[in-house]
């Protein structure tokens, strides 16, 4: 259940990042967008993660 948070936010600000990128991405906040997003995904892959091992 996390997990989908997680991953749901970071399709949010990955595409909160893609609006806000005009010419190019490397203005800060498209940069802070994306780190912030990939941060949520990594959270997420670990959450899905420490799910599949407490079933074991």
């Amino acid at each position: 259940m996390m997990a989908l948070l997680y991953f749901a936010l970071g399709i949010i600000f990955t595409s909160m990042a893609f609006t806000y990128a005009e010419e190019t991405v490397f203005n800060p906040i498209t940069i802070i967008l994306l780190l912030v997003a990939a941060l949520d995904f990594v959270i997420g892959f670990r959450y899905l993660k420490a799910r599949k091992d407490n079933k074991k």
